[in-house]
């Protein structure tokens, strides 16, 4: 709110406007606006008035309490102003116009009610230098919706809010007699300095618009097509194929010379594994278009749709194997090796950005259960790996043992037999291997099941603040 500086000429001409009953939108002095005046409306305060003249409405509550007086004026009492300018009320109010103007009328209040003609501070004096009245007055500039009502009970906020049936925002009309709207309940449990903060305990919209006018039973809409797309990408990016790729990097010289249907048990484990990726990712995907019906883009989506195309190359990808002799064959192990990886990697990098959607409603913390995951697979990665090079290093010395040039052919013949029956065995420490898988397992089962837990049962404060 800027000062304007009147000239003497500008003074007289308002004063000679006034005089002879004159005024620029035609009406007389005496012809005041529309004026509408309710008192008592706030319950828990001591006071509280609400004026609304034509288009401005000003709520005003009072409430008091015993104070030491200043000691530079130990018989005055203390008025205290708050000014809040919704930004309802006008465009001008968004951003920091409402705080600014906030601050001035504040500060020309103060001015104003420091003079002995607008109020005696005197008569709020109870004991001289000991005690008096401190007056808070909370002066709200609104429009559309007004605040009636405050509470805080148990640490919960309570307000009830009274708002036009027909409200005008930047252009749009708001028909609450006629139209249909969706009801949104929400709750949470940060405070800004002087209103609510986020809603980060949860948001329950009702599942079709309504009519405000008509009573009526209400039910929240389902979150069941989105609960099972994160729960499905859970198992799939951090369950089946954490495991999947264990078993094919680590477990090629286990359980030799086992089979399940026809294959090594190392490949029959890693392709049950990977369908099941592929069969859960495909069915997230679905469920989640039914949900949306619409394309929605942020780093979530964006990074998950790149995982699901690389999801679809690698089963078809294996399809055209080359066989274990053809020279193409170590161009397709590192081509798979690289978009499983890369497939797994971003996997996981799209449920930590779906920790943040709105939808998920999932905590913060999550991250750091995420975080732990990492941790472990890489933990596990690291030490399967010296496993391997200590195994190799193992039949490396073994098979340098014997120099054949000085051997019989006798011996020789028999060096050969034990060494072809060594490569249908288990390489070395591979009870370390099958120990450490199985720990790993147990371990990949609890942090999936921790966060479907965090999945379905979001927003999962509304269960620990139960406790």
């Amino acid at each position: 709110m800027a000062y304007v500086a009147l000239s003497d000429a500008e003074k007289t001409y308002i004063l000679h406007g006034v005089e002879d009953d004159f005024r620029c939108d035609g009406r007389s002095r005496r012809d005041y606006r529309p004026m509408d005046l309710e008192t008592g409306l706030v319950s828990n305060a001591s006071g509280s008035a609400r004026l609304r003249l034509a288009n401005t409405d000003i709520l005003v509550g009072v409430k008091t309490e015993i104070d030491v007086p200043n000691p530079l004026t130990p018989e005055f009492g203390k008025l205290e102003f708050f000014v809040d300018c919704s930004a309802n009320a006008t465009p001008e109010f968004e951003g920091r116009g409402g705080s600014d103007l906030a601050q001035e009328l504040i500060l020309s209040l103060k001015n104003a009610y420091e003079s002995p003609l607008a109020f005696n501070y005197r008569t709020l004096c109870l004991i001289p230098g000991q005690q008096c009245w401190k007056l808070y007055i909370d002066i709200l500039n609104q429009n559309s919706a007004r605040l009636l009502d405050a509470s805080i009970v148990d640490g919960v906020i309570y307000c009830r809010v009274q708002r036009d049936a027909v409200t005008n925002v930047q252009g749009r009309t708001f028909d609450l007699r006629s139209g249909k709207y969706h009801l949104l309940v929400a709750s949470g449990s940060s405070l800004k300095e002087n209103s609510v903060g986020y809603h980060d305990i949860g948001r329950l919209p009702s599942a079709q618009p309504i009519n405000l006018a008509e009573v009526q039973d209400l039910s929240g809409s389902s979150k069941l097509l989105i609960q099972l797309h994160g729960a499905f990408m859970i198992a799939a990016w951090i369950g089946t194929t954490s495991l999947g790729i264990i078993f094919a990097r680590y477990f090629k010289q286990t359980w030799v010379g086992s089979q399940s249907c026809g294959k090594d048990q190392w490949f029959a484990w890693h392709r049950l594994l990977m369908v099941t990726t592929w069969s859960l990712t495909v069915a997230a995907y679905v469920l989640i278009w039914v949900e949306l019906k619409r394309a929605v883009w942020h780093a979530h989506s964006i990074i998950g749709l790149i995982t699901v195309i690389l999801c679809f190359i690698q089963p078809i990808g294996a399809l055209f194997r080359p066989g274990p002799n053809d020279k193409k064959r170590p161009y397709f192990n590192w081509g798979h090796w690289l978009g499983g990886n890369l497939a797994h990697i971003l996997g996981i990098v799209t449920i930590f950005f779906s920790v943040k959607l709105p939808k998920a409603e999932l905590p913060e913390w999550m991250d750091w259960i995420l975080v732990s995951f990492v941790v472990v697979h890489v933990l596990v990665h690291l030490i399967f790996s010296i496993g391997g090079m200590a195994s190799e290093r193992h039949l490396s010395q073994r098979a340098n043992t014997f120099q054949m040039g000085d051997m019989s052919h006798h011996q020789q013949h028999a060096m050969r037999n034990g060494m072809s029956m060594e490569r249908k065995m288990d390489a070395p420490y591979a009870g370390m291997r099958k120990g450490l898988l199985g720990v790993y397992g147990v371990v990949l089962f609890l942090f999936v099941a921790v966060l479907i837990l965090l999945v379905v049962l979001a927003p999962i404060e509304q269960f620990l603040g139960k406790s």
